[in-house]
């Protein structure tokens, strides 16, 4: 994270965490489910049907939506196996939740680095973009305990699809803290009720906008890129997405549509196999330097300013290309190269491209984020 003000001649130094991710690959059952909240549509008598799909497909993970504390509750109680993670929309455990559901005997929770936060401008307390509710995103890290792996999931609901400006808003933060969890390497997925289309401009910022700094891939649509397909309400909102690395890879996927009267959503679920690095083959680490304070001495509105990804590594490979970024401009190309900034704030967007060799002999590309705060 690069700050860089104007007025102040102080050098900040970053402290970053560098994990190195080692062992074998792991295979994931998950499964995105809008439970639909109990106000008026049947949920005693829907209720069973809820526990029945889960129980049959038998998910390692489930991002459930819309669910408030005594439906989650029930479905812990009537379903095998799982703990639960979250807080409700409302704060602490009151209004609904994107509760997240996890195989007990497969994963430990690593609760220092999972959490929440709320779909807004003020993310730390329950509040949101628009739209008459609150909007929270849980997110847990998980370890494998066969295999002694880490990876985040992250699963939210947005807002309604009427307001557009609020979900992307939403997928923008969520990307935000997406790309800056503490271990960078460790494989990322995220579920959700997105109340975006396959068309829709959320779902098009989430697989390739080009501030994006943790581009995804719908795992559905990796397996199957052609064809309808429905989750509810004629469309498809409900998605598993990951991050476009070529160590994903989906075995399969499917809707779960019977039995149909569950929810007003139809589950999503999907087998992926993730690729991890093994002994030998390890991830570099994207790092764009340290914060940077800059006095604008000429007062004449700009600087130039060296940027530097020196201690960007791959320990066994070769990183092929430094890319430096803002929004969908590119600012330079290199480890050290100089720009000309404006006074003003800037995000900025380094990527490393390397050689991943654990990683089928890809070209893969890892992001990291510089925030520059310039001020005249």
């Amino acid at each position: 994270m690069k700050i860089i003000d104007f007025q102040v001649g102080v050098l900040v130094f970053l402290i970053s965490c560098v994990h190195v991710v080692t062992g074998q690959n792991i295979d994931l059952k998950i499964m995105s489910f809008n439970i639909q909240q109990p106000y008026g549509n049947n949920w005693e008598e829907r209720r069973d049907s809820v526990v029945a799909i889960i129980n049959i497909e038998n998910p390692d993970i489930v991002g459930t939506q819309e669910a408030i504390n005594s439906q989650r509750n029930y479905l812990i109680d009537s379903t095998r196996n799982y703990n639960w993670y979250g807080l409700g929309r409302d704060g602490g455990d009151n209004g609904e939740g994107s509760w997240i559901f996890y195989k007990k005997d497969k994963y430990i929770i690593d609760s220092a680095n999972s959490g929440n936060f709320w779909l807004s401008d003020t993310p730390n307390v329950p509040s949101r973009f628009g739209g008459d509710y609150n909007r929270i995103c849980t997110f847990v890290r998980l370890i494998d305990t066969a295999t002694h792996q880490g990876f985040y999931l992250f699963n939210a609901h947005f807002p309604t699809p009427d307001i557009y400006a609020a979900r992307l808003k939403s997928i923008k933060l969520m990307a935000q803290y997406m790309a800056e969890r503490a271990l960078l390497n460790e494989p990322i997925l995220a579920t959700g009720d997105f109340n975006s289309s396959e068309n829709d401009g959320v779902t098009k910022w989430m697989k390739t906008g080009n501030d994006n700094p943790i581009q995804c891939r719908d795992s559905y649509r990796d397996k199957y890129p052609d064809g309808t397909v429905n989750t509810g309400f004629g469309t498809k909102f409900d998605y598993i997405y990951y991050e476009n690395h070529d160590n994903y890879i989906t075995q399969d996927s499917w809707v779960v549509n019977n039995p149909s009267d569950a929810s007003d959503h139809m589950p999503i679920v999907a087998e992926i196999s993730i690729i991890y690095a093994v002994e030998g083959n390890l991830l570099p680490i994207a790092n764009a330097g340290s914060d940077l304070v800059i006095t604008d001495v000429n007062n004449g509105g700009n600087a130039i300013v060296q940027l530097d990804a020196s201690a960007s590594f791959d320990t066994d490979g070769i990183i092929d290309t430094y890319i430096w970024k803002l929004a969908d401009t590119v600012l330079a190309e290199g480890i050290n190269p100089t720009v000309n900034l404006t006074v003003g704030n800037h995000v900025i967007y380094l990527t490393v491209v390397f050689n991943a060799k654990s990683w089928q002999e890809m070209p893969t590309r890892i992001w990291h984020i510089c925030k520059l705060q310039l001020t005249g």
